[in-house]
């Protein structure tokens, strides 16, 4: 038996693993843990398209805040011509579309990224009902951004010219989305418990990509599992469990595969433990089991 110096980690939920199920609702890569709250990305001729969420982690019932915005990072006067090359449908500022902006997001559950967002189905945030809308132009030929910001000046259907000028940026507000039946009513649903994707486009086919989740609790924020070795030098499975407010006991096993090599078959160690006492924001329970790491490749929760 040959024992390495392997570090392995995964950021898991209690409580929501019966929701992973789909292939785009399961955990990510290890680059991307649901750490980045924002995303800035380079769109076309000085312009780059923000992304921001207020949160990263949910309970069902919350509400997630997505503020997007188009900036221009020259430090002229960007004069810069409308496209309508929208990357996806459905990105939107509000009921009424995008409005007279060039950017929008979208909702979509599952985990998805950049090159496979197009196959996700974007969320009905809103009442599929009439509303009132602001005055829409009927053509827009170009957005004049002042320097180094996001303010711009609408050429298009009016006179004189410019028409006005706004802010490229807005903030959409969500708790849930709305299911179309043949009922005369949609119907509300909460966020279930789950991985979703958060979408930010622009009108000259940028696309920023974030991703929330929405937890059954947030009495165990995170488990942080890696392997460490103790004093005698032994390869450990360490886990750190830092709790949330409320916490209370839970039993969760993991399970440490090996990697399938010429002299090993596919196999894993299992390990259970039960957490307890964590009571307060920001307190820590670890935990220790032996195991050998010359093949771990994967360390999870098992369900």
């Amino acid at each position: 038996m040959i024992f390495g110096s392997v570090v392995v980690a995964l950021v898991a939920m209690v409580g929501v693993a019966s929701a992973l199920l789909s292939p785009h609702n399961s955990f990510p890569p290890p680059a991307s843990y649901f750490e980045d709250s924002s995303t800035t990305v380079k769109s076309v001729d000085g312009l780059a398209l923000s992304l921001l969420l207020n949160s990263t982690r949910i309970r069902p019932g919350q509400g997630i805040s997505i503020t997007v915005q188009e900036k221009n990072t020259l430090s002229t006067v960007n004069n810069v011509s409308t496209s309508a090359h929208w990357p996806l449908r459905g990105l939107s500022v509000g009921p009424c579309g995008p409005l007279n902006f060039p950017v929008g997001v979208a909702i979509i559950q599952g985990y998805y990224d950049s090159s496979s967002v197009s196959a996700g189905r974007p969320l009905g945030l809103y009442q599929p009902e009439q509303h009132s809308c602001p005055a829409i132009l009927s053509e827009i030929d170009a957005y004049v951004f002042q320097p180094s910001s996001d303010r711009a000046s609408i050429v298009g259907s009016c006179t004189p010219e410019p028409c006005f000028a706004e802010n490229m940026s807005s903030t959409v507000g969500a708790r849930g989305y709305w299911i179309e039946s043949l009922l005369p009513s949609a119907a509300f649903s909460e966020f279930a418990p789950g991985l979703y994707t958060a979408v930010g486009g622009d009108e000259w086919g940028t696309l920023a990509v974030l991703h929330f989740l929405v937890a059954q609790t947030t009495g165990v924020q995170g488990l942080v599992l890696r392997v460490v070795q103790d004093s005698s030098g032994q390869p450990m499975g360490g886990v750190t469990v830092t709790a949330g407010p409320a916490s209370s006991k839970k039993d969760v096993a993991f399970l440490a595969q090996r990697r399938r090599t010429r002299r090993t078959a596919p196999g894993g160690y299992p390990f259970r433990t039960r957490l307890g006492n964590i009571t307060s924001s920001g307190s820590e329970a670890s935990i220790r089991a032996p195991m050998e790491s010359s093949n771990c490749s994967e360390i999870g929760p098992r369900t």
